[in-house]
């Protein structure tokens, strides 16, 4: 399981999911970049 945290988000990246989780914040390029960058990781 990989988990990275930030200020506002965390990212959780399973072997067979990927679950993420925003503290009330509207998905953004940064958050698509992040989500990339796990999933291809």
């Amino acid at each position: 399981i990989i988990k990275v945290e930030t200020k506002n988000k965390v990212v959780t990246c399973t072997h067979t999911s990927l679950v993420v989780i925003y503290d009330n914040l509207i998905l953004s390029q940064k958050v698509k970049t992040v989500i990339t960058l796990v999933v291809s990781t």
